[in-house]
């Protein structure tokens, strides 16, 4: 078990920090994707080691002018790019579209759904996690209700070779002091997760087939049969503002 305090980053390391390419999809989520980029480029985090790319699924509520209008600065210095997809390609489409953007110095991806919001250490926790671990592996966080922040969204699943459903974890749970250390865990909650560049290499991305659910826990499962492991960190927070 990794404790909490054990993922404080030592200001000494800082330069030697990855660079990281977050990836936000969102489709119709005009209400909340301003908010939900603010906080992926607020991360505290090194600018110029890290990059937010926005993939938009075929909005149709004004979604992308919004962020053109309101994030200009951020789009002509590149620390934000928008990616704006010609038709709906469902959940797994929309990263596998992206891939072929990401900076070529990207060393991992952080996937996030568009209506999520970010504490501002919840990349650099994660990030801390994966220098400390041993072996390459993917990573999530603690996410909550965006609208109700004592109440837990998900930790993530447990999955079975036997059967197609997943058990989740922590699922609708009233915060009571609880998931505060580090652990493994079959699957992590699809909204947001850290996938080091060398998982992706060895193991391979979304299957296109899945266009809407469990297009996660089918990559996860593959990595946990190539022998790679998925940890919970508990001190990379976000709030999930689902309309599920």
């Amino acid at each position: 078990v990794i404790t909490k305090n054990l993922l404080t980053m030592n200001n000494s390391n800082i330069n030697k920090l990855p660079f990281v390419s977050l990836c936000v999809a969102s489709f119709n989520r005009k209400d909340i994707i301003i908010e939900a980029l603010s906080s992926s480029l607020n991360q505290n985090y090194p600018k110029k080691e890290f990059e937010v790319i926005l993939i938009d699924n075929f909005s149709s509520d004004g979604t992308v002018e919004d962020v053109e209008n309101i994030f200009f600065k951020e789009i002509k210095t590149l620390r934000l790019k928008i990616l704006k997809l010609k038709r709906n390609t469902g959940t797994s489409g929309t990263y596998i579209e992206v891939m072929p953007y990401l900076n070529s110095k990207w060393e991992y991806m952080l996937k996030l759904d568009g209506d999520l919001v970010l504490e501002k250490n919840c990349l650099i926790e994660m990030i801390n996690l994966s220098k400390k671990l041993k072996e390459p592996s993917m990573i999530g966080g603690k996410v909550y209700y965006y609208k109700e922040r004592n109440k837990i969204h998900a930790i993530g699943s447990k999955l079975s070779p036997f059967f197609a459903i997943a058990k989740g974890v922590g699922v609708n749970k009233i915060e009571k002091n609880m998931y505060n250390s580090v652990m493994k865990i079959d699957a992590l909650n699809g909204c947001m997760f850290l996938i080091p560049k060398i998982i992706y290499e060895k193991v391979g991305w979304f299957d296109n087939d899945y266009f809407l659910y469990y297009d996660d826990h089918e990559i996860m499962f593959k990595a946990l049969k190539k022998g790679y492991n998925n940890y919970f960190c508990p001190t990379a927070i976000a709030y999930h503002d689902t309309l599920t």
